[in-house]
């Protein structure tokens, strides 16, 4: 039989237990996480700068468990199973515009964004 918990989010406030908010929280057993990702998998994914390095991974990583993405950057090329690949300028909304059509078109409305694309001056930094 699961136990059930009431925690108070107002314990060591000095707020009274009458007007206190509680959460009840059933006790339930854990849950293997495959069993979880399968069940979340499917989602439609934008990854903005996702030609290489963190973008490029984090595509990967979504692809690898299931998930449909659609892959942007500038040069409008990806890494091998990394989504779909659509070429667009973050910094131009006619473009961004464009490949959020394309994506939906490809993938379905789009669930998830991984806004990565980002541009540095190293210069700024010395």
């Amino acid at each position: 039989m699961n136990q059930t918990h009431i925690y108070s989010f107002t314990d060591g406030l000095g707020i009274e237990s009458d007007s206190a908010i509680t959460a009840d929280v059933r006790s339930q057993p854990a849950r293997d996480p495959q069993v979880i990702a399968i069940e979340e998998s499917r989602r439609s994914v934008l990854v903005t700068g996702g030609s290489r390095g963190i973008g490029a991974a984090v595509a990967g990583r979504f692809v690898d468990s299931g998930h449909r993405v659609a892959n942007l950057s500038r040069s409008g090329s990806s890494s091998p199973n990394s989504g779909i690949s659509i070429g667009c300028d973050v910094t131009d909304s006619e473009s961004v515009q464009l490949a959020v059509k394309q994506a939906a078109a490809d993938n379905g409305p789009i669930e998830v964004l991984i806004a990565n694309a980002g541009v540095t001056d190293d210069k700024l930094m010395l």
